[in-house]
């Protein structure tokens, strides 16, 4: 059995920290953020990728818990006149769907989950909450959504991240992942007419060739859309006038951010046009999970206190994954590689990671569901250490069971 599949122990002595402690991370050199993938950075144990995509994510702090939003792919003045280049576009393109006919309706009620911006809101454990309300209320959703592949994998990261979350849940839930989710619910249903009753879109904002009976959008406190700019000059893909098509708005990633601050990013929603936010959440972590002989086994969050860990994610927002773990290392974080949303995982970057986990002396690698999707392919044998990821869940602040009674009513009736 390889070391990959033990929950416990490691490599003799790589619980303690070194003469100096764990190593210090740096930031990525300026230098190499433009060269081309598979020629890492590696300063002071820690490797990185170039990140053209998850940079943009990386949010820093100031003393009032306020965040500073790094500039979009294209800064200063040309990036605002870029932007304004986009947004001209974007409503060009939008405008067919506000003529008749141009919007298609599915025999069964949607409920749709986005966001304006670029990269991870907190899409995926809302779509997971979504259909634990909806089950709860009588109902029988599926997931539908375009479904990410890269590398040739023949299941999307997204789909598969679903798949096992429920499947470990023991309730199973169906899937449609496909660009064309209309003609894909359809024949899901064609095959199985018993086997949904209503639709969870993820990431359906923008997908408004699809009629929906609800808009739930997410806005993250230490991302909001209310202080970004349109691409490229900033992050967002959708203009923050588009609040004004949610019914629902869900701030996340509360824990990142001082509490004053979420207040102050419900303000500016409502100054964009936008419904007053029916609830505020934040992301937690409810264990820990590895995989053993093919089969999860579940791992207390005390299993990384103390121990040498590196952190690996390829997401689009990586600031609130590294900053959990090393909250659950307890400092003790000895590396973190970052890859641009979706990364494949090929050959070379699964080399350097297994490469940074033996160079720090690893006893565990963390990385998030979505990614052991793709990593769940290497051999046991080749994991220096364990490698676990976390379940993610969603715990409310406020709002709750106001947005599960207004997604569950929203299945009774039909789309708009």
């Amino acid at each position: 059995m390889g070391r990959a599949a033990r929950a416990g122990g490691g490599p003799a002595g790589a619980g303690a920290a070194g003469k100096n402690g764990p190593t210090r991370l740096r930031e990525p050199c300026h230098q190499e953020r433009g060269t081309r993938l598979g020629k890492p950075c590696h300063r002071g144990g820690r490797f990185l990728s170039p990140r053209p995509i998850s940079d943009r994510a990386t949010v820093s702090l100031g003393e009032t818990g306020a965040p500073r939003c790094p500039p979009g792919p294209v800064p200063g003045v040309l990036g605002r006149g870029l932007s304004k280049l986009y947004g001209l576009g974007l409503r060009l393109d939008q405008a067919k769907y506000d003529k008749a006919g141009n919007v298609e309706r599915l025999p069964i009620p949607v409920v749709s989950v986005g966001n304006l911006t670029v990269g991870g809101t907190g899409k995926t454990p809302t779509v997971a909450w979504c259909v634990r309300a909806l089950r709860a209320g009588g109902r029988k959703p599926l997931i539908a959504m375009r479904g990410y592949r890269k590398g040739g994998s023949r299941e999307s990261d997204e789909a598969a991240e679903y798949r096992r979350v429920f499947e470990r849940e023991g309730a199973p839930v169906p899937i449609v992942a496909q660009a064309d989710r209309a003609a894909g619910v359809r024949a899901f249903l064609e095959r199985d007419p018993r086997g949904a009753d209503c639709v969870v879109l993820d990431d359906g904002l923008q997908h408004r060739r699809l009629s929906r009976a609800l808009d739930v959008v997410l806005v993250d406190c230490a991302r909001p859309a209310t202080r970004d700019r349109l691409l490229p000059g900033g992050w967002l893909r959708l203009p923050t006038s588009w609040l004004a098509r949610a019914d629902a708005v869900v701030l996340t990633h509360a824990e990142l951010v001082a509490p004053a601050f979420v207040d102050q990013v419900a303000r500016e929603v409502v100054a964009a046009g936008g419904p007053s936010p029916i609830a505020v959440c934040r992301h937690v972590w409810a264990g820990l999970v590895t995989e053993q002989y093919g089969e999860d086994l579940e791992v207390d969050i005390e299993d990384l206190r103390g121990r040498r860990v590196v952190a690996c994610c390829a997401i689009g927002s990586p600031d609130g994954f590294l900053r959990a773990v090393r909250k659950a290392a307890g400092g003790s974080v000895v590396g973190e590689m970052v890859l641009p949303d979706h990364d494949p995982f090929e050959a070379r970057a699964v080399s350097r990671l297994i490469e940074l986990a033996m160079g720090s002396r690893a006893d565990r690698i963390v990385v998030t569901e979505k990614d052991w999707s793709k990593l769940r392919g290497v051999e046991a044998g080749r994991w220096p250490c364990a490698v676990v990821r976390p379940k993610l869940t969603m715990r409310f602040d406020t709002g709750e069971a106001e947005l599960a009674g207004m997604v569950v009513a929203a299945t009774r009736g039909g789309g708009r």
